[in-house]
């Protein structure tokens, strides 16, 4: 596994995460 796959991995998990946490309609 590269570096960029486990960067981009984690990167997308906190983007999800943080989308999840947020409130609908306030994301904007």
């Amino acid at each position: 596994m590269q570096v960029q796959d486990y960067v981009a991995i984690i990167l997308d998990f906190r983007f999800i995460a943080f989308a999840l946490a947020v409130p609908p309609g306030r994301a904007c």
